[in-house]
Formats: structure tokens, C-alpha cells, sequence
């Protein structure tokens, strides 16, 4: 009687090709998932990163006899894609004599998570430090 060969799977081997399927494709879909939430949260934090670093570059080059002391809201600056509630200040107060100290603080909220970032520079009258 001559040899049948028949071709296919065995049940040990779907068996097995499930249980791979099964637990495979829920850690892909996972990593998927945070890949997503890691990519936008640097993409804020640059956006924000970014704000921050403008916004003392440009009170720095106002000068130290334009610096007001004083607390100054710039939420309007922010960017659209950071998701509300957010808000922005800077403060600028006498750290020293003739030395002025710019803190900024920006603030935003995602996936219920409040992040808040502080950026500290200073000004001299003689421009050292500038």
C-alpha cells in the first residue's frame, strides 16, 4: 500500500501558533499605544522646551535697565497642541544688587497627568552672565 503524505497543520502546532497569537499581538498593540503617547509627550516637551528658551533669550535682550520686577502671564503664547489647562508666567525679581533673576514657569496637562517645567536665567547691569 503506498504512502498517502498529507500536507497541513497539526493541532499541537496551531495550538501553539495561538497562544503566540494571542500573547504577541497585545504587546505589539500595546507598544503601538505608547509609542504614541511617548512621541506627543517629547513633542510638547520640546514645544514647551523651545517657548521657554525664546522667552528668555528675548527678556535678556531687553536689557537689565528694562527688566520691571513683577510676575508677567504669556499663556497666550503657548501652543495650540498642548492640551488645556495650561498656563505660562515668568518672574522677575532682584536676585542680588544688579543682578536680576528671570523664572519661568510653564504648565500643561495630559492624559490627566499636570506636568510643570521652571527655567531660572540671570541678568547683570554689565552684561555679564548675558
Amino acid at each position: 500500500m503506498p504512502k498517502i503524505h498529507e500536507s497541513g497543520f497539526t493541532i499541537i502546532e496551531l495550538i501553539i501558533a495561538t497562544v503566540l497569537f494571542v500573547v504577541v499581538v497585545p504587546a505589539i498593540a500595546g507598544m503601538i499605544s505608547s509609542a504614541g503617547y511617548v512621541n506627543k509627550k517629547s513633542v510638547d516637551y520640546t514645544l514647551i522646551n523651545n517657548l521657554a528658551e525664546e522667552k528668555i533669550e528675548s527678556l535678556r535682550g531687553t536689557g537689565y535697565a528694562n527688566l520691571v520686577n513683577g510676575t508677567t502671564d504669556f499663556a497666550d503664547e503657548l501652543p495650540a497642541s498642548l492640551s488645556p489647562p495650561n498656563s505660562a508666567s515668568y518672574v522677575i525679581s532682584d536676585q542680588d544688587t544688579h543682578i536680576k533673576k528671570i523664572a519661568v514657569t510653564i504648565s500643561y496637562t495630559y492624559q490627566e497627568e499636570t506636568k510643570t517645567f521652571h527655567y531660572t536665567s540671570f541678568v547683570s547691569e554689565n552684561g555679564l552672565g548675558q
